[in-house]
């Protein structure tokens, strides 16, 4: 579904990629991981045509679409979670939800009755302003309001950042029911035990390049050489 080929992407001229590539099929979940500062923001916003790439190349169900600006990336069915959340502070819950909505046959039938199964605390705070929820509440919401725009590959950028051990374990169980019903998923994290609930396979990223990638059954059996790429 998605083939990344040696990209390389600048900030100025700070070169942030190097030579990156890495291919996710269609129903996978695939989690990027590493510290901060490797890469892993710049190669979802890559991807997203935030950062067009200087070099290198980025296919999506058989069509090249580097170089396209973001909003004709989620034209093609690719929905971007940023890590910082974007939502409408000054709307309720549900017109955050609402505003996104869009119809797609071909993609997960997302709707705000799904939302609300999928992540319960949003029917229960649908009226408040999303503003006044809290950090994993707003994360629940970002998710939500992504998929209601019935992507066919999702991308989350650091999706437990900053919440505790309870709500983590929420996200956990939402992304993994998400996989089960066909989603496709690429997820940027730096927790390993995260990444193991949560992803069929793992890419390890540092100083922005991939210095591992197996499934997680390999990652997990190669414990040592992985827990040494993100000390570095």
């Amino acid at each position: 579904m998605l083939e990344c080929r040696s990209l390389a992407t600048f900030y100025d001229a700070a070169q942030i990629l190097f030579n990156v590539s890495f291919d996710l099929q269609k129903g996978r979940a695939a989690c990027l991981l590493g510290r901060n500062g490797v890469g892993k923001t710049t190669c979802l916003k890559t991807i997203m045509g935030l950062t067009p790439p200087a070099a290198g190349s980025v296919t999506f169900c058989g069509r090249n679409i580097t170089g396209f600006p973001a909003y004709r990336v989620a034209q093609q069915g690719i929905g971007y979670v940023p890590e910082e959340r974007r939502i409408f502070p000054d709307l309720s819950v549900e017109d955050n939800l609402l505003i996104a909505e869009k119809d797609n046959p071909e993609g997960i039938k997302w709707n705000l009755a799904k939302s609300y199964e999928v992540f319960p605390p949003l029917y229960e705070f649908r009226n408040r302003q999303g503003g006044y929820l809290s950090g994993g509440q707003q994360q629940m919401l970002t998710i939500a309001r992504t998929l209601m725009g019935q992507p066919s590959l999702l991308l989350i950028d650091e999706p437990t950042e900053g919440l505790s051990p309870i709500v983590v374990r929420t996200l956990e169980e939402a992304i993994i029911g998400l996989k089960q019903e066909g989603l496709t998923m690429l997820l940027a994290a730096q927790d390993m035990h995260f990444a193991h609930h949560v992803a069929d396979e793992v890419h390890v990223m540092n100083r922005g390049s991939i210095v591992y990638s197996g499934t997680v059954d390999q990652a997990k059996a190669e414990a040592d050489k992985v827990l040494a790429h993100l000390a570095v």
